[in-house]
């Protein structure tokens, strides 16, 4: 007897636990089923519709996308003062992002274009546009109307000193052909005749430089000497005559 008791209430207890699993699935799936119901409604009178909105990177870089238009000059060569505000704007970029100043600097310098120079510095700035002080220096760029664009090195600002420097960019095929026959490495051919160029510069003859210079190209020993340096006739016979018959 006992057996027979323990035994329906076995089967008791299972036929409950089947009961309570075939309505938790029986509700889970009308729960589903009436979740579509609704989402398709939903969906069909456009219930779930919201309003439009621009994302604001895109609407930045269509405001950008015209900014700058063919008056900009893109050579930074031919347009210094531009150019002076590019790097003006990455020297600030430096200060809270060093890796991304460097990043533009590159390149511009690859190819000296100012419009995709400043269209990465909009760039950069639409990422930092909450950091106030990054905005208000970046804003103050410009509004300086007159800039030093000489060099603190005297010398180098001079005329004859840009004329010698183009010479030497000129010369650069004759240069590395000469420095593969002496064996001699360009860059010290080259330092001999700017330690010269120099000593010119820096000495104290104002009245040569003020009344000289300009006549530069009509008088200077390069028109009439030899090498790169225009050594004179007899100084590159007397250099010859010393190293082929030393003292």
């Amino acid at each position: 007897m006992e057996e027979e008791v323990q035994e329906k209430k076995k089967t008791k207890r299972w036929k409950k636990w089947l009961k309570y699993s075939y309505l938790t699935v029986l509700y889970l799936l009308a729960a589903l089923g009436g979740f579509i119901v609704c989402l398709y409604i939903a969906v069909e009178f456009k219930l779930t519709n919201v309003e439009g909105a621009i994302d604001i990177k895109n609407r930045y870089f269509s405001d950008i996308a015209d900014k700058y238009g063919d008056e900009l000059i893109k050579d930074g060569a031919a347009n210094p003062k531009e150019e002076i505000l590019v790097f003006q704007k990455i020297g600030i970029i430096a200060k809270y992002r060093p890796a991304n100043a460097k990043s533009i600097m590159e390149a511009y310098l690859t190819d000296r274009n100012l419009v995709t120079a400043n269209r990465m510095i909009d760039a950069f700035a639409l990422m930092l546009k909450d950091n106030q002080n990054f905005t208000s220096e970046l804003s103050k760029v410009g509004s300086q109307t007159e800039y030093n664009t000489e060099s603190v090195y005297e010398w180098s600002n001079y005329t004859v000193w840009k004329q010698f420097s183009q010479a030497l960019v000129k010369d650069k095929k004759a240069i590395d052909s000469v420095s593969r026959l002496t064996g001699v490495e360009s860059r010290t051919i080259i330092v001999c005749v700017i330690a010269e160029q120099l000593r010119m510069f820096n000495s104290g003859r104002e009245k040569f430089k003020e009344y000289v210079y300009p006549f530069a190209n009509l008088i200077l020993p390069t028109n009439r000497g030899y090498g790169v340096s225009g050594i004179l006739e007899h100084t590159a016979l007397r250099i010859e005559r010393t190293l082929s018959q030393p003292k």
